[in-house]
């Protein structure tokens, strides 16, 4: 058996409405703001799908050459900061945990390209460690491997 909820008529202006109505109105309120926020995120995942490319390569330009934006800050912005009193590390872009983190992030995509030539190279190993132990000159009654 099948509950169904019945749709009530809305309460007259003069009776407030009953718990079942709140519930309902907020359950449409919901629906409609799910709908408005998946539809703004298809529409963000679409964006970054077709510009996926541009946005990396925005990034890593931006991870790349930042120093370079940093030096050519003004005057008056450094002496700003030289007043606060802050390290001549704090002033630099990125510090060695930036760029550890930076690599961390690339390793798996590092891994996907470099794991065929790893794979390859060991199975070319193989292949002519098994052709030099089957194939040696027969000789004393040791075959000689090549290396």
């Amino acid at each position: 058996m099948r509950l169904q909820i019945l749709k009530q008529q809305p309460a007259s202006p003069n009776k407030p409405p009953t718990p079942l109505e709140k519930l309902l109105a907020d359950k449409n309120e919901l629906e409609v703001k799910c709908n408005i926020r998946e539809k703004q995120l298809y529409a963000d995942f679409e964006f970054i799908r077709d510009n996926a490319h541009s946005i990396f390569l925005s990034g890593l330009s931006s991870l790349l050459f930042a120093y370079g934006r940093a030096k050519k800050k003004s005057i008056k912005q450094s002496l700003a900061l030289a007043n606060d009193n802050q390290s001549l590390q704090n002033n630099r872009p990125y510090s060695p945990s930036s760029w550890l983190s930076v690599v961390n992030a690339f390793t798996p995509m590092l891994w996907d390209f470099v794991k065929p030539l790893i794979i390859n190279w060991g199975v070319n190993k193989a292949k002519n460690y098994l052709i030099a132990l089957f194939s040696a000159k027969k000789g004393n009654g040791i075959a000689k491997i090549k290396r």
